[in-house]
Protein backbone atom coordinates (compact mmCIF):
# COMPACT_ATOMS: atom_id res chain seq x y z
CA UNK A 1 0.00 0.00 0.00
CA UNK A 2 0.99 3.36 -0.75
CA UNK A 3 2.04 5.61 2.33
CA UNK A 4 -0.49 7.83 2.96
CA UNK A 5 -0.04 11.39 2.83
CA UNK A 6 -1.54 13.95 5.66
CA UNK A 7 -4.56 16.06 4.53
CA UNK A 8 -3.23 19.36 5.12
CA UNK A 9 -0.79 19.05 2.10
CA UNK A 10 -4.16 17.70 -0.30
CA UNK A 11 -5.91 20.91 0.82
CA UNK A 12 -3.28 22.78 0.29
CA UNK A 13 -3.23 21.55 -3.44
CA UNK A 14 -6.87 22.30 -3.68
CA UNK A 15 -6.49 26.04 -2.58
CA UNK A 16 -3.13 26.51 -4.77
CA UNK A 17 -5.69 25.09 -7.57
CA UNK A 18 -7.27 28.16 -9.32
CA UNK A 19 -8.89 26.93 -12.78
CA UNK A 20 -11.85 29.73 -13.36
CA UNK A 21 -14.31 26.75 -15.39
CA UNK A 22 -15.84 25.91 -14.70
CA UNK A 23 -29.86 6.46 -8.38
CA UNK A 24 -29.41 3.93 -8.16
CA UNK A 25 -33.20 2.47 -8.19
CA UNK A 26 -34.07 2.18 -4.45
CA UNK A 27 -37.63 1.25 -5.51
CA UNK A 28 -37.35 -2.58 -6.63
CA UNK A 29 -41.36 -2.13 -7.85
CA UNK A 30 -39.70 0.60 -10.15
CA UNK A 31 -36.74 -1.28 -11.02
CA UNK A 32 -39.21 -4.19 -12.35
CA UNK A 33 -41.56 -2.03 -13.86
CA UNK A 34 -38.61 -0.57 -16.00
CA UNK A 35 -37.57 -3.71 -16.90
CA UNK A 36 -40.65 -4.82 -18.01
CA UNK A 37 -41.10 -1.79 -20.10
CA UNK A 38 -37.97 -2.03 -22.13
CA UNK A 39 -38.53 -5.52 -22.95
CA UNK A 40 -42.09 -5.43 -24.48
CA UNK A 41 -41.40 -2.63 -26.87
CA UNK A 42 -38.81 -2.28 -29.69
CA UNK A 43 -35.62 -0.39 -30.15
CA UNK A 44 -36.88 2.21 -31.78
CA UNK A 45 -40.40 2.79 -29.66
CA UNK A 46 -38.69 2.73 -26.31
CA UNK A 47 -36.40 5.06 -27.69
CA UNK A 48 -39.18 7.57 -28.37
CA UNK A 49 -41.34 6.74 -25.39
CA UNK A 50 -38.70 7.72 -22.75
CA UNK A 51 -36.80 10.50 -24.50
CA UNK A 52 -38.59 13.96 -24.12
CA UNK A 53 -40.28 15.07 -27.02
CA UNK A 54 -39.32 18.99 -26.08
CA UNK A 55 -35.91 18.33 -25.41
CA UNK A 56 -34.84 15.26 -27.25
CA UNK A 57 -30.80 15.97 -26.36
CA UNK A 58 -31.12 17.50 -22.65
CA UNK A 59 -29.39 16.05 -20.23
CA UNK A 60 -27.16 16.56 -17.37
CA UNK A 61 -23.10 16.00 -17.94
CA UNK A 62 -20.73 15.13 -15.18
CA UNK A 63 -17.08 15.68 -16.81
CA UNK A 64 -13.71 14.66 -14.24
CA UNK A 65 -10.63 16.34 -14.85
CA UNK A 66 -7.80 15.47 -12.99
CA UNK A 67 -5.65 18.74 -13.57
CA UNK A 68 -2.20 17.24 -11.43
CA UNK A 69 -0.93 14.36 -9.94
CA UNK A 70 0.06 13.99 -6.43
CA UNK A 71 2.75 11.08 -4.48
CA UNK A 72 -0.14 8.81 -4.23
CA UNK A 73 -3.17 9.77 -6.55
CA UNK A 74 -4.51 12.95 -8.14
CA UNK A 75 -6.28 16.45 -7.79
CA UNK A 76 -9.60 16.45 -9.89
CA UNK A 77 -12.11 19.09 -10.73
CA UNK A 78 -15.69 17.73 -11.09
CA UNK A 79 -18.19 19.45 -12.70
CA UNK A 80 -21.76 18.94 -13.55
CA UNK A 81 -23.67 20.81 -16.26
CA UNK A 82 -27.51 21.20 -16.62
CA UNK A 83 -27.62 20.83 -20.52
CA UNK A 84 -32.02 20.63 -20.11
CA UNK A 85 -33.68 23.00 -21.37
CA UNK A 86 -36.57 24.00 -19.42
CA UNK A 87 -35.86 21.18 -16.64
CA UNK A 88 -34.70 22.51 -13.24
CA UNK A 89 -32.87 20.86 -10.15
CA UNK A 90 -34.51 22.40 -6.81
CA UNK A 91 -33.82 22.50 -3.32
CA UNK A 92 -32.55 20.54 -1.56
CA UNK A 93 -30.55 20.14 -4.82
CA UNK A 94 -28.52 17.39 -6.64
CA UNK A 95 -26.40 13.90 -5.25
CA UNK A 96 -23.31 12.75 -7.30
CA UNK A 97 -22.52 9.42 -6.46
CA UNK A 98 -20.12 7.02 -7.87
CA UNK A 99 -18.31 3.63 -7.29
CA UNK A 100 -14.17 3.35 -6.80
CA UNK A 101 -12.60 0.69 -9.00
CA UNK A 102 -10.19 -0.43 -5.55
CA UNK A 103 -9.87 1.30 -2.67
CA UNK A 104 -9.56 4.84 -3.33
CA UNK A 105 -10.30 7.41 -0.51
CA UNK A 106 -10.78 10.80 -0.81
CA UNK A 107 -8.26 13.01 1.33
CA UNK A 108 -9.71 16.23 1.38
CA UNK A 109 -12.30 17.95 -0.94
CA UNK A 110 -13.48 21.77 -1.77
CA UNK A 111 -16.82 23.06 -3.22
CA UNK A 112 -18.43 19.93 -1.70
CA UNK A 113 -18.93 17.58 1.32
CA UNK A 114 -19.57 14.11 1.69
CA UNK A 115 -22.25 12.48 3.36
CA UNK A 116 -20.89 8.95 3.46
CA UNK A 117 -17.58 8.34 5.34
CA UNK A 118 -17.26 4.39 5.98
CA UNK A 119 -14.80 2.62 8.16
CA UNK A 120 -11.25 4.14 7.73
CA UNK A 121 -9.75 2.47 10.46
CA UNK A 122 -6.98 1.26 8.53
CA UNK A 123 -5.18 4.36 8.58
CA UNK A 124 -3.67 5.71 11.58
CA UNK A 125 -2.99 9.22 11.94
CA UNK A 126 -3.66 10.77 8.80
CA UNK A 127 -7.79 9.98 8.06
CA UNK A 128 -9.21 10.44 4.92
CA UNK A 129 -12.06 12.57 4.62
CA UNK A 130 -13.92 9.29 3.30
CA UNK A 131 -13.17 5.84 2.61
CA UNK A 132 -16.32 4.61 1.54
CA UNK A 133 -16.62 2.49 -1.57
CA UNK A 134 -19.46 4.35 -3.01
CA UNK A 135 -19.27 8.06 -2.08
CA UNK A 136 -22.08 10.53 -2.30
CA UNK A 137 -21.28 14.06 -2.60
CA UNK A 138 -23.46 17.42 -2.16
CA UNK A 139 -23.24 21.14 -3.05
CA UNK A 140 -22.19 23.60 -0.33
CA UNK A 141 -24.32 26.25 0.77
CA UNK A 142 -23.97 30.11 -0.94
CA UNK A 143 -22.88 31.33 2.71
CA UNK A 144 -20.54 28.19 2.65
CA UNK A 145 -16.41 29.92 3.94
CA UNK A 146 -14.27 31.39 1.56
CA UNK A 147 -11.66 29.29 2.17
CA UNK A 148 -13.49 25.83 0.99
CA UNK A 149 -14.73 27.57 -2.29
CA UNK A 150 -13.95 26.94 -5.68
CA UNK A 151 -15.42 28.63 -8.81
CA UNK A 152 -18.59 27.51 -9.90
CA UNK A 153 -19.34 25.34 -6.12
CA UNK A 154 -21.56 26.60 -3.11
CA UNK A 155 -25.33 26.96 -5.08
CA UNK A 156 -27.04 24.86 -2.33
CA UNK A 157 -27.29 21.85 -5.18
CA UNK A 158 -29.61 23.88 -7.73
CA UNK A 159 -29.31 23.58 -11.43
CA UNK A 160 -30.78 26.19 -13.36
CA UNK A 161 -32.21 25.64 -17.01
CA UNK A 162 -29.62 25.94 -19.87
CA UNK A 163 -32.13 28.58 -21.75
CA UNK A 164 -31.68 30.64 -18.40
CA UNK A 165 -27.59 30.85 -18.50
CA UNK A 166 -24.63 29.01 -18.59
CA UNK A 167 -23.25 30.32 -14.62
CA UNK A 168 -26.66 29.26 -13.15
CA UNK A 169 -26.92 25.63 -14.92
CA UNK A 170 -23.31 24.34 -13.85
CA UNK A 171 -22.11 23.64 -10.70
CA UNK A 172 -18.63 22.50 -9.44
CA UNK A 173 -16.21 20.95 -6.83
CA UNK A 174 -12.25 20.20 -6.50
CA UNK A 175 -11.16 16.76 -4.97
CA UNK A 176 -7.98 14.94 -3.81
CA UNK A 177 -7.98 11.50 -4.21
CA UNK A 178 -5.50 8.92 -3.05
CA UNK A 179 -4.28 5.43 -3.00
CA UNK A 180 -4.96 5.33 -7.15
CA UNK A 181 -2.40 5.35 -10.00
CA UNK A 182 -0.44 8.93 -10.59
CA UNK A 183 -0.32 8.33 -14.45
CA UNK A 184 -2.33 8.14 -17.20
CA UNK A 185 -1.57 4.68 -17.81
CA UNK A 186 -2.36 3.21 -13.74
CA UNK A 187 -5.18 5.85 -13.15
CA UNK A 188 -8.47 4.12 -12.39
CA UNK A 189 -11.67 5.75 -13.59
CA UNK A 190 -14.70 5.94 -11.39
CA UNK A 191 -17.87 3.90 -12.68
CA UNK A 192 -21.46 3.35 -11.90
CA UNK A 193 -22.16 6.97 -11.27
CA UNK A 194 -25.99 8.08 -9.86
CA UNK A 195 -27.22 11.32 -9.81
CA UNK A 196 -30.27 12.13 -7.93
CA UNK A 197 -32.24 14.83 -7.67
CA UNK A 198 -35.45 15.84 -5.56
CA UNK A 199 -38.30 14.30 -7.38
CA UNK A 200 -35.86 11.83 -9.30
CA UNK A 201 -36.02 10.25 -12.97
CA UNK A 202 -32.31 10.18 -14.03
CA UNK A 203 -30.03 7.52 -15.21
CA UNK A 204 -26.54 7.48 -15.26
CA UNK A 205 -24.25 6.08 -18.91
CA UNK A 206 -21.06 4.27 -18.24
CA UNK A 207 -18.34 6.41 -17.46
CA UNK A 208 -15.89 7.63 -20.75
CA UNK A 209 -12.42 8.79 -21.66
CA UNK A 210 -13.10 11.88 -23.85
CA UNK A 211 -10.72 14.47 -25.55
CA UNK A 212 -9.37 16.63 -22.14
CA UNK A 213 -11.06 19.55 -21.41
CA UNK A 214 -9.22 22.82 -22.04
CA UNK A 215 -9.15 25.89 -19.31
CA UNK A 216 -9.08 29.38 -20.43
CA UNK A 217 -8.24 31.74 -17.89
CA UNK A 218 -10.14 34.48 -17.05
CA UNK A 219 -8.29 37.19 -19.07
CA UNK A 220 -8.01 35.29 -22.14
CA UNK A 221 -4.60 35.03 -22.16
CA UNK A 222 -3.48 31.34 -20.82
CA UNK A 223 -5.05 28.21 -21.65
CA UNK A 224 -4.30 24.85 -19.98
CA UNK A 225 -5.40 21.20 -20.55
CA UNK A 226 -6.63 18.58 -17.92
CA UNK A 227 -4.25 15.90 -17.57
CA UNK A 228 -7.06 13.31 -18.38
CA UNK A 229 -11.01 14.12 -18.41
CA UNK A 230 -13.64 11.27 -18.19
CA UNK A 231 -17.74 12.22 -19.10
CA UNK A 232 -20.55 10.19 -17.95
CA UNK A 233 -24.27 11.51 -19.66
CA UNK A 234 -26.99 11.46 -17.03
CA UNK A 235 -30.60 11.29 -19.07
CA UNK A 236 -34.08 12.42 -17.37
CA UNK A 237 -36.89 9.89 -17.91
CA UNK A 238 -40.54 10.38 -16.55
CA UNK A 239 -40.82 6.67 -16.01
CA UNK A 240 -38.02 6.95 -13.43
CA UNK A 241 -39.38 10.28 -11.90
CA UNK A 242 -41.40 10.52 -8.70
CA UNK A 243 -45.47 10.28 -10.30
CA UNK A 244 -47.31 12.56 -8.24
CA UNK A 245 -47.97 15.92 -9.71
CA UNK A 246 -46.38 18.94 -8.26
CA UNK A 247 -48.50 21.31 -10.02
CA UNK A 248 -51.98 22.38 -11.27
CA UNK A 249 -53.78 25.00 -13.36
CA UNK A 250 -56.77 26.93 -12.82
CA UNK A 251 -58.53 28.49 -15.69
CA UNK A 252 -60.30 31.88 -15.27
CA UNK A 253 -61.73 34.56 -17.90
CA UNK A 254 -62.58 38.82 -18.39
CA UNK A 255 -64.88 37.40 -20.88
CA UNK A 256 -66.48 34.69 -19.42
CA UNK A 257 -67.79 34.88 -15.66
CA UNK A 258 -67.02 31.79 -14.46
CA UNK A 259 -63.36 30.31 -12.48
CA UNK A 260 -62.43 26.34 -13.15
CA UNK A 261 -60.56 25.63 -9.93
CA UNK A 262 -57.74 22.89 -9.90
CA UNK A 263 -58.97 19.10 -9.79
CA UNK A 264 -59.59 18.11 -6.73
CA UNK A 265 -56.91 16.00 -5.25
CA UNK A 266 -54.77 16.55 -8.44
CA UNK A 267 -51.53 15.91 -6.34
CA UNK A 268 -52.78 13.24 -4.13
CA UNK A 269 -51.83 14.00 -0.15
CA UNK A 270 -48.61 12.12 0.93
CA UNK A 271 -48.72 14.39 4.00
CA UNK A 272 -50.41 16.01 6.61
CA UNK A 273 -52.01 18.71 6.94
CA UNK A 274 -52.73 19.14 3.14
CA UNK A 275 -51.67 22.03 1.11
CA UNK A 276 -55.58 22.66 0.05
CA UNK A 277 -58.14 21.27 -1.88
CA UNK A 278 -56.17 20.19 -4.69
CA UNK A 279 -53.04 19.19 -2.59
CA UNK A 280 -50.58 20.73 -5.03
CA UNK A 281 -47.77 23.35 -4.03
CA UNK A 282 -47.79 25.13 -6.52
CA UNK A 283 -50.54 26.21 -8.50
CA UNK A 284 -50.49 28.38 -12.31
CA UNK A 285 -53.78 30.11 -12.99
CA UNK A 286 -54.38 30.41 -16.85
CA UNK A 287 -56.33 34.11 -16.98
CA UNK A 288 -58.05 35.28 -19.98
CA UNK A 289 -58.09 39.36 -20.58
CA UNK A 290 -60.81 41.19 -22.25
CA UNK A 291 -58.46 42.36 -24.78
CA UNK A 292 -57.28 39.01 -25.98
CA UNK A 293 -53.82 38.83 -23.79
CA UNK A 294 -53.08 36.55 -20.92
CA UNK A 295 -52.11 36.54 -17.47
CA UNK A 296 -50.68 33.98 -15.80
CA UNK A 297 -50.21 34.02 -11.98
CA UNK A 298 -47.89 31.23 -10.26
CA UNK A 299 -48.92 30.81 -6.37
CA UNK A 300 -46.24 28.79 -4.15
CA UNK A 301 -48.31 27.47 -1.19
CA UNK A 302 -45.26 25.08 -0.11
CA UNK A 303 -44.37 26.08 3.36
CA UNK A 304 -40.96 24.61 3.10
CA UNK A 305 -39.79 25.85 -0.60
CA UNK A 306 -38.71 28.97 -2.23
CA UNK A 307 -38.37 28.30 -6.08
CA UNK A 308 -35.53 29.48 -7.50
CA UNK A 309 -34.73 30.42 -11.52
CA UNK A 310 -38.33 28.65 -12.41
CA UNK A 311 -39.35 27.77 -15.58
CA UNK A 312 -42.48 27.05 -17.38
CA UNK A 313 -43.55 25.09 -20.47
CA UNK A 314 -46.02 26.02 -22.13
CA UNK A 315 -48.03 23.70 -25.05
CA UNK A 316 -50.40 26.25 -27.18
CA UNK A 317 -51.55 26.31 -30.83
CA UNK A 318 -51.50 30.40 -30.28
CA UNK A 319 -47.76 30.48 -29.23
CA UNK A 320 -47.13 30.75 -33.05
CA UNK A 321 -48.41 34.40 -32.81
CA UNK A 322 -46.70 35.76 -29.51
CA UNK A 323 -47.29 39.32 -29.62
CA UNK A 324 -45.87 40.23 -26.30
CA UNK A 325 -44.76 39.07 -23.07
CA UNK A 326 -44.49 41.01 -20.09
CA UNK A 327 -42.12 40.59 -16.83
CA UNK A 328 -40.82 37.18 -17.46
CA UNK A 329 -38.08 36.14 -20.37
CA UNK A 330 -38.68 32.93 -23.13
CA UNK A 331 -37.64 30.92 -25.46
CA UNK A 332 -39.43 29.12 -28.43
CA UNK A 333 -38.89 24.92 -28.37
CA UNK A 334 -41.43 24.46 -30.79
CA UNK A 335 -43.81 26.10 -32.91
CA UNK A 336 -46.38 25.69 -29.95
CA UNK A 337 -43.75 24.89 -27.29
CA UNK A 338 -42.66 28.03 -25.48
CA UNK A 339 -40.35 28.23 -22.34
CA UNK A 340 -40.75 31.15 -20.23
CA UNK A 341 -38.32 31.89 -16.87
CA UNK A 342 -38.17 35.02 -14.09
CA UNK A 343 -36.25 38.31 -14.54
CA UNK A 344 -33.56 39.42 -12.10
CA UNK A 345 -35.00 41.44 -8.78
CA UNK A 346 -38.51 40.71 -10.25
CA UNK A 347 -39.86 37.78 -10.32
CA UNK A 348 -36.64 34.93 -10.93
CA UNK A 349 -37.69 33.22 -6.80
CA UNK A 350 -41.54 32.23 -6.17
CA UNK A 351 -41.35 32.53 -2.78
CA UNK A 352 -43.34 30.48 -0.01
CA UNK A 353 -46.86 31.61 0.68
CA UNK A 354 -46.44 33.90 -2.27
CA UNK A 355 -47.52 34.88 -5.69
CA UNK A 356 -46.07 36.51 -9.24
CA UNK A 357 -47.62 37.61 -12.30
CA UNK A 358 -46.40 38.11 -15.81
CA UNK A 359 -48.02 38.79 -19.01
CA UNK A 360 -48.55 36.58 -22.68
CA UNK A 361 -50.06 38.33 -25.60
CA UNK A 362 -51.48 35.53 -27.98
CA UNK A 363 -52.89 35.51 -31.11
CA UNK A 364 -55.64 33.33 -32.82
CA UNK A 365 -57.62 33.10 -29.70
CA UNK A 366 -60.50 35.24 -31.04
CA UNK A 367 -63.98 33.83 -30.01
CA UNK A 368 -62.19 31.82 -27.50
CA UNK A 369 -62.83 32.68 -23.80
CA UNK A 370 -60.51 30.17 -22.60
CA UNK A 371 -57.27 30.14 -24.62
CA UNK A 372 -56.56 27.44 -22.50
CA UNK A 373 -52.92 25.33 -23.21
CA UNK A 374 -52.74 22.25 -23.89
CA UNK A 375 -50.15 21.44 -21.78
CA UNK A 376 -47.83 23.25 -19.02
CA UNK A 377 -44.63 22.23 -17.19
CA UNK A 378 -43.42 23.92 -13.85
CA UNK A 379 -39.66 23.06 -13.69
CA UNK A 380 -40.04 20.15 -15.93
CA UNK A 381 -43.23 18.49 -13.98
CA UNK A 382 -46.47 18.42 -15.98
CA UNK A 383 -49.19 20.18 -13.92
CA UNK A 384 -52.91 19.14 -14.24
CA UNK A 385 -54.90 20.83 -16.32
CA UNK A 386 -58.80 20.81 -15.67
CA UNK A 387 -61.38 19.76 -18.20
CA UNK A 388 -62.22 22.65 -20.72
CA UNK A 389 -65.47 24.37 -20.16
CA UNK A 390 -67.84 24.29 -22.79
Amino acid sequence: MDTPLKSSPHKFLLHKLNIDHQFTFNNQNMKLHFSLLLLRCSAILCSAALSDPYDTDGNITIRWDIVFWTPDGYVATVNITNYQKYRTVQAPGWKLGWTWSHRQVVWASMGARFLNHSDCSRFIGNIPLTCAKQPVAVDLMPDAPYNVQVAGCCKGGLLASRFEGTERSTAAFQISVGLDGTSNRTVSMPRNFTLQAPRGGYTCGPTKTVRPTRFISPDGRRVTQALVTWEVICKYSSYMAQTTPSCCVSLSSSDYKMNVACPPYACGCTKRPCHNDHKCPLVVNWHREAKGGVRVSMTNSNINLNYSDWTLLVNHPSLNHLNYVSHAKYKRLSPNGVVFWGLKDDNQVIRTNSTIRWGVGLGGCNGDRWCSPRAIYFNGDQCVIPPRPK
